[in-house]
């Protein structure tokens, strides 16, 4: 082959490549959406434009990203089981479960007490009073009175004064205030005096503390653990009611408590941040 036959070949192989070449580059803009006109030749081929994508719409790129999020999944699958379990321990820590898991243990103690039909026993209850409406933990309806029971779940020291508008907790060297439970109770009993109609000797103010907790300053005998609940009720030993009167009265308060439910307990906790907004200086 003579040296003029081996350059045709040559650029035959150029031209060749280059028309392939042309035409990888027009697939791709066609798949862009802009199907470009062929050049006659590659030598006048002018660059061929991409158009840029869709404002929105970002070029696919699912593969890497599915793939990433799949392995993150993967990662983490053994640890989902944990999940439950995190739900359930920030619930254990709200003021509502504690104050929930309070009641429930009061209850307890008082059911085991319970020689019917000489006592009766009436927790979670609302009703109506001048003010709107008030919540009674527990209350416990013998021949030596009726026992309005206010129940708090803490743990730590407890300290305060009768007089005191708020008492204190402290707890691992951080310290809380709370209402005074004594001027807490004192509306409830105030609220079953008037529905019931009875004289105030009646109706015994106890505060009860069923956490772990040592009350530290001194608090009169209604101001107790759940350890000296019973203890305390069993101190009175004179009758104010006669026998056949204490179903009365549960009667009369299962008549006129509101209806025991979710929406019952709503609605009084929503009463009651109208009235802390009403009291709260601005």
């Amino acid at each position: 082959m003579s040296g003029t036959q081996r350059r045709s070949a040559s650029v035959q192989r150029e031209i060749s490549y280059e028309n392939l070449t042309g035409q990888s580059q027009r697939s791709l803009a066609i798949g862009w959406g802009d199907a470009l006109p062929k050049p006659n030749n590659a030598a006048t081929a002018a660059p061929v434009p991409v158009a840029p994508p869709k404002a929105g719409n970002p070029p696919q790129r699912g593969a890497p990203l599915g793939n990433t999020v799949v392995a993150a999944l993967g990662v983490l699958q053994p640890l989902l089981w944990l999940l439950p379990l995190f739900v359930v321990a920030a619930a254990l820590k709200t003021v509502a479960f504690k104050g929930w898991i309070g009641e429930r243990l009061v209850r307890h103690l008082l059911k085991k007490r319970l020689h019917a039909p000489s006592e009766v026993s009436l927790h979670n209850v609302t009703v109506q009073d001048e003010r709107g409406s008030t919540q009674i933990d527990s209350i416990l309806i013998s021949e030596y009175g009726i026992f309005v029971l206010e129940v708090k779940n803490y743990s730590g020291w407890i300290t305060g004064r009768v007089a005191d508008s708020h008492w204190r907790q402290t707890h691992y060297r951080r310290q809380y205030e709370f209402q005074n439970p004594l001027r807490q109770n004192y509306r409830h009993t105030q609220a079953l005096e008037r529905l019931l109609g009875l004289p105030s000797p009646v109706f015994h103010s106890v505060i009860v503390f069923a956490g772990d907790c040592e009350l530290k300053s001194d608090f009169p005998d209604n101001v107790c653990t759940k350890a000296d609940l019973n203890a305390y009720i069993d101190s009175f030993t004179q009758k104010v009611l006669p026998k056949q009167q204490v179903q009365a009265i549960a009667q009369t308060i299962e008549k006129h408590r509101l209806p025991p439910t979710w929406a019952t307990h709503r609605a009084h906790v929503q009463h009651l941040r109208k009235q802390r907004q009403k009291t709260e200086p601005f």
